[in-house]
């Protein structure tokens, strides 16, 4: 049975965020009925088949998330930055001072006011925004954030953790438990019970 308009409309704003409320609402059903129809759309079959049609379409399979923990795995922080030499009249202390010299101060005119200024020419680190936002690289990054005080910075996703992961699934890692008795012995089992009386036996 082919869907309705609203109801593809309603398939593919909750595939957008799982939300059959919110999809129900964008797909214009009104507010008073939008929780209802949103669970009853998710019990009709013809919707349900559709909405696991495309879910099974988008999610990833098994070789694409080996890839994609294999490029966690192998990660490397460095191609997010690069090296960038400078003039500067305020070096931060993280910068290498690889030469200075005296700049005459120029007025508005671009004459020489008398006043001199130490220019540094300084090499230091800088992160690579075009690799941040390069689909190649950023697929890695697990943190961005821009701070007033710290200014930019990334994080990516922790390389210890996809490497356990993967060899979980490569089944190097196997969890074994070995029970024996004292000094490597047999194990002996002891069955203690106790008469009503209070009295003990084994």
């Amino acid at each position: 049975m082919a869907l309705s308009n609203k109801q593809r409309v309603f398939v593919l704003e909750y595939l957008r965020d799982f939300n059959a409320t919110q999809a129900a609402l964008r797909a214009g059903y009104s507010p008073r009925t939008a929780y209802s129809i949103g669970q009853e759309n998710l019990k009709k079959p013809e919707i349900a088949e559709v909405i696991k049609a495309e879910v099974d379409a988008r999610a990833m399979g098994a070789d694409e998330i080996l890839v994609g923990l294999t490029e966690q795995a192998r990660g490397d922080l460095g191609v997010f930055f690069k090296i960038i030499e400078e003039w500067t009249y305020y070096p931060l202390p993280s910068y290498e001072i690889i030469d200075a010299k005296e700049i005459d101060i120029l007025d508005e005119e671009g004459k020489p006011t008398g006043e001199k200024k130490i220019s540094y020419w300084v090499r230091h680190v800088a992160l690579d925004m075009d690799k941040v936002i390069d689909p190649k690289f950023s697929h890695l990054i697990h943190k961005f954030s821009d701070s007033p005080k710290d200014g930019l910075g990334i994080e990516i996703y922790n390389k210890q953790t996809a490497l356990q992961t993967l060899a979980k699934i490569r089944q190097l890692l196997v969890n074994r438990t070995e029970i024996s008795g004292k000094d490597g012995g047999e194990i002996v089992l002891k069955v203690v019970y106790e008469d009503k009386d209070g009295s003990k036996g084994v």
